[in-house]
């Protein structure tokens, strides 16, 4: 599903090379607030471009729980340095067109385990730029909502990248839907509102 819609994240099983002290298999998902769906333009996973890009991510992650947990995918993935997993991100606002880029490192060992050699790990973009890496536990039961979150971060304004989607509502797949829900205003955001270009 090339560009397909994430309401509740996408789920990336990635093999993880060979080696036998490490997990793997790798669960990547994404999330999103409900104030800024987003459309993730470019993913390296330790330095591997992962497709099919470019993906629409609409999940809610701060209204629902698990944050990020659906759809599927199989890719191999490089091997890592020293227990690492590096994510390469870029991504555009919907509600602002403005995009946004970073780069990030979590170690495997912080991970949770689905299994005996899988890990899960989930990005998840927030209102102006703002990203956060998790990796939740599976929850036990309907009441038992674990987070576990590795890293926060502001990201880095990408303006050459800058899109407005709302100009081509039917270049991605249920992206004319998204952009005609009512959203929620930014309230008051974690990360700043970036600088006006000049």
């Amino acid at each position: 599903m090339i560009g397909g819609l994430v309401r509740a994240g996408v789920l990336l099983l990635v093999l993880a090379g060979c080696r036998d002290e490490g997990p793997q298999i790798y669960g990547l998902s994404f999330g999103s607030f409900s104030a800024s769906p987003v459309v993730v333009t470019r993913l390296a996973v330790n330095g591997q471009d992962f497709q099919p890009l470019p993906l629409l991510v609409d999940a809610r992650s701060d209204q629902v729980m698990p944050r990020a947990n659906a759809g599927l995918y199989s890719q191999p993935l490089a091997a890592g340095r020293d227990g690492q997993i590096a994510l390469d991100l870029g991504w555009v606002e919907l509600p602002t067109g403005r995009a946004f880029g970073a780069t990030v490192q979590v170690p495997v060992q912080e991970l949770q385990r689905s299994g005996p050699d899988n890990v899960q790990l989930a990005p998840i973009f927030g209102p102006n730029g703002l990203l956060v890496i998790t990796s939740d536990p599976v929850p036990q039961s309907g009441s038992d909502q674990p987070i576990h979150d590795l890293a926060q971060l502001c990201a880095a304004r990408s303006p050459d990248e800058d899109t407005d989607y709302r100009a081509t509502p039917d270049s991605l797949p249920d992206l004319a839907n998204v952009l005609a829900e009512q959203r929620p205003g930014f309230g008051d955001p974690t990360c700043p509102e970036p600088e006006a270009l000049p």
